[in-house]
């Protein structure tokens, strides 16, 4: 069964695999890859097929109340597992609504068994026939309105014609719990039956999209709602189960329409409360997104700002990150305003997916608001927080992020989560400005405060500046130890597409040129460039210090052409934010290293950004049409991009593409061939 929080890949894949593993225990392992942090669709699909491999006998999966995934992300991947299914696999989606999956493709292609609402619905005739054994002669135009606003389903008609003969009026509008000829039937032919404190039981409970015995008792202030739901089911057919055991149940759409709009005239007054008690049952079992949903719908914005705040590093380390961005959209700007350290917590968000536009919209709220007190998300104070923004987002150039890196370390006790985070931002800071001695020790103290932590992120991140800086001064023993090291975290907590890891890549890379192998030092410069595209000016300071250090791992391998991608980039970002030390005039020194040497046309590491947004979508079972809605462009100009991938690498076509593209490093992970 598919409820809101499955619009996020990561648990949508997660819930997949769980009830894989009830058909048999899967590897551990599986299970923890699935919920990475920076797992991509492409990795999710293969993770899950993965699993689906260990079962003896073919796997069929059915997801209900499909119509609840939204998500794009999640809808692409859900297509390509079903793409990739192994013979005699199955997965059945069943949905009250058209979902968002290529259908006419697979339709074109013989390839799905469909029973939608076009096989079970009526036709306009059965539409006539029906409201013919009602006794009501229609015109054929009233006909064909009743069937169109019922869209041929049959209890819909049945109910308007009940309506329309009890009233003696035709109904040519969709049948709806809160019409007054509906309301009247439900009334009488429904409810009447039903005792008061019954009644009550199921007027109070209609806030829940899913009725259990234990919830329901909370909501209702009850204690034997398991014994009224079954009673229920038993005798009313509006009352559904949900599962074999009898545990979960729902209410029919036009009785729950119905008792909603009821209760809103009955017991306005007692709406707030319920909608509080369902959202302290919901976040006291573990499920924060339906306590979040229905503190909203209590109108207390405070109560979700706290229960967002309190999972949100949870959501970030499980690698949740479009569930925590879902939550944070619904707020609006008022509401972030009151509680800016959700904000700041999105422009780091943004900051990390190069999403320049909305890091320099929620830095603007962080700018314009104040906020007393703790944030519940585990940081000493909103100053902290902000301050540690600050410092990637470059704020007050190279001077700006040592003050605010002293604000956080300084606010940042021992004890809490984000030592690591703000010994990081320090050590950054410290390097902006030309001090590695500091640096040095700043990345030591963040990598003890980020194990202690278990922020595997941080970590990554602090060993992956030692080994920039060993580097930097010829200790090539340190550097290797470092980067082996700091290798191991991202393999070991899957942050194969974190933006910060590209400092481990080109580090690798580089002790890779080193040692003389050249094999390894491109595929590790490989898959820091599949990292380019999230470098952008919402972390100037970083990205550009990123390129810089790519493109000297380039030129290293004499690769003029990938030197060259990387510095146009960095130049791009320089020319919005001048501020950044002696980035400008490193930049422009390796320029002038560049002039004279060959620029040849070909070659992965000369892809542009645009193009490697482009080649992390060929993988999928998309179009270019279905790329270009993904990516906001034209699909002549995805095409466009396409084509000049497929030259760069030496392909004749996209599945030639792919394959070398992922035996590069561009691309993690393999999967079957498909096209």
């Amino acid at each position: 069964m598919v409820d809101g929080s499955d619009n996020d890949p990561v648990t949508l894949f997660s819930d997949m695999a769980v009830a894989l593993d009830h058909l048999g225990p899967l590897d551990p392992v599986v299970l923890d890859r699935l919920g990475a942090s920076g797992a991509t669709v492409h990795s999710l699909v293969g993770r899950l097929l993965a699993a689906a491999a260990e079962r003896a006998t073919p796997v069929r999966v059915v997801l209900d109340d499909a119509h609840r995934i939204t998500d794009r992300t999640c809808l692409d991947a859900l297509a390509e597992l079903i793409v990739r299914l192994p013979p005699g696999g199955q997965l059945v989606v069943v949905s009250r609504l058209a979902v968002g999956l290529p259908l006419p493709r697979w339709r074109a292609q013989g390839a799905i068994l469909e029973i939608g609402m076009d096989e079970l619905a009526f036709d306009a005739d059965e539409t006539a026939k029906m409201l013919h054994q009602f006794g009501m002669e229609l015109t054929t135009d009233q006909i064909d309105a009743i069937h169109q606003k019922s869209e041929g389903w049959p209890a819909g008609i049945y109910l308007a014609a009940t309506a329309s003969r009890k009233s003696g009026a035709v109904v040519s509008a969709a049948p709806s719990g809160g019409d007054r000829y509906i309301a009247e039937y439900l009334r009488a032919e429904v409810l009447q039956p039903l005792d008061s404190p019954t009644m009550a039981f199921l007027r109070r409970t209609a806030i829940l999209e899913r009725l259990s015995g234990p919830i329901c008792d909370a909501v209702a202030d009850v204690h034997d709602a398991a014994r009224t739901l079954e009673l229920l089911a038993r005798t009313n057919h509006l009352v559904m189960p949900l599962d074999e055991r009898g545990a979960w149940y729902r209410l029919h759409t036009l009785l729950r329409e119905h008792l909603l709009a009821d209760l809103a005239r009955g017991e306005p007054a007692i709406v707030r409360e319920l909608h509080e008690r369902a959202s302290l049952w919901f976040q006291g079992h573990g499920q924060i997104d339906s306590a979040i949903d229905h503190a909203f719908a209590a109108g207390d914005t405070d109560r979700a700002a706290r229960l967002f705040g309190g999972v949100v590093m949870e959501l970030h380390y499980s690698g949740r990150t479009a569930t925590a961005r879902a939550i944070l959209d619904r707020f609006d700007h008022h509401q972030l305003q009151e509680h800016p350290w959700m904000a700041t917590l999105g422009a780091i968000s943004a900051m990390f997916s190069g999403e320049v536009e909305v890091a320099d919209r929620m830095e603007a709220i962080v700018d314009h608001s104040t906020f007393d007190g703790r944030p519940p998300d585990g940081s000493a104070s909103f100053e902290s927080l902000r301050a540690t923004m600050r410092v990637f987002r470059g704020r007050g150039g190279v001077s700006g992020m040592r003050t605010n890196a002293d604000i956080a370390v300084e606010a940042e006790p021992p004890s809490s989560v984000f030592r690591g985070w703000a010994l990081n931002c320090s050590a950054l800071a410290s390097m902006a400005v030309g001090d590695g001695v500091r640096a040095d020790r700043d990345f030591v103290g963040a990598v003890a405060a980020a194990r202690a932590a278990e922020a595997s992120e941080d970590e990554q991140l602090a060993l992956a500046g030692r080994a920039m800086l060993a580097i930097a001064s010829g200790d090539w023993v340190r550097a290797r130890s470092l980067t082996t090291d700091a290798d191991a975290v991202i393999r070991s907590s899957h942050l194969d597409a974190y933006a910060l890891t590209v400092w481990t890549r080109v580090a690798s890379a580089r002790v890779a040129i080193h040692g003389a192998d050249l094999a390894g030092a491109r595929h590790g410069l490989a898959t820091a460039a599949s990292l380019r595209p999230l470098l952008t000016q919402a972390m100037p300071w970083f990205s550009v210090r990123s390129l810089l250090e790519l493109a000297h791992a380039h030129l290293e391998l004499a690769d003029a052409a990938g030197a060259r991608a990387a510095v146009r980039q960095a130049e791009g970002i320089l020319m919005t934010r001048r501020d950044l030390g002696i980035l400008a005039e490193e930049i422009r020194t390796f320029r002038r290293q560049l002039q004279g040497l060959p620029d040849l046309a070909g070659g992965a590491s000369a892809l542009t950004t645009a193009e490697l947004r482009v080649l992390a979508f060929l993988p999928l079972h998309l179009s270019f049409r279905e790329i270009g809605e993904r990516l906001g462009v034209k699909p002549g100009t995805i095409k466009t991009h396409a084509l000049s991938v497929y030259g760069k690498l030496g392909a004749n076509s996209r599945s030639q593409a792919v394959a070398v593209a992922i035996a590069a490093g561009l691309i993690g992970g393999s999967l079957p061939e498909i096209w």
